[in-house]
């Protein structure tokens, strides 16, 4: 099976099996507030434009909203196609819009000041790291400020550890990232399990046009 094919099966099986938050696989609503709230250190997102990828239940979009944020567009997109059902019935916010589509795979062109990853790279498949790769190569290709996306860490507690999670080197991603941009901030504080990569395509020393 693909990367896609086995993502899809897992969370079809959440799906079926929970409710709520824990579809997602967070393990509570406080550790999924401590990456939101991370990921929105990219910068100031008034105005601009938000690709979510791996949007799952779209609640990075709720959670703008509450923090009054208030972007110009956000797109949400899921592989998943029973993730961006509940995402619209859930989200009915304007200027704010829900897909299943895969980045690797579309024909259409993509363009938005921010791309944003929580955790849709975390699940463990034969293919995890490559598709991983792939997909941080393409939101910084279509990111026309900055990109923010979290993993999980190898650093974390190993019997905390479970089994259909993928555990990332930071340091190894940090220097994949590095092949692409030299303007990059790294974050492993807020969790001990968890860390979050900052991707810019100019840095603070360099003048905005």
């Amino acid at each position: 099976m693909t990367h896609n094919e086995l993502v899809i099966k897992n969370y079809n099986k959440w799906i079926d099996k929970n409710s709520g938050i824990n579809i997602m696989g967070y393990g509570s609503e406080l550790s999924q507030d401590i990456r939101f709230r991370t990921l929105f250190k990219v910068g100031d997102m008034t105005e601009k434009t938000i690709l979510d990828v791996g949007c799952g239940r779209g609640d990075f979009a709720v959670k703008l909203a509450r923090h009054g944020i208030k972007y110009r567009n956000y797109l949400g997109t899921d592989i998943v196609p029973e993730m961006i059902e509940i995402a619209k019935r859930e989200n009915t916010s304007k200027n704010i819009e829900f897909k299943v589509l895969d980045i690797l795979n579309c024909k259409e062109k993509l363009s938005f000041d921010y791309v944003i990853m929580c955790g849709p790279l975390n699940l463990k498949t034969p293919h995890t790291e490559e598709t991983a790769k792939k997909l941080i190569r393409r939101a910084y290709e279509i990111a026309k400020i900055g990109v923010a996306f979290n993993m999980t860490s190898t650093l974390g507690d190993e019997d905390k550890k479970t089994e259909h999670t993928h555990y990332f080197d930071p340091f190894d991603t940090l220097r994949y990232c590095a092949t692409m941009t030299r303007n990059l901030k790294f974050d492993h504080t807020y969790l001990p399990h968890d860390f979050t990569v900052f991707m810019y395509k100019r840095g603070e020393y360099e003048p905005h046009q």
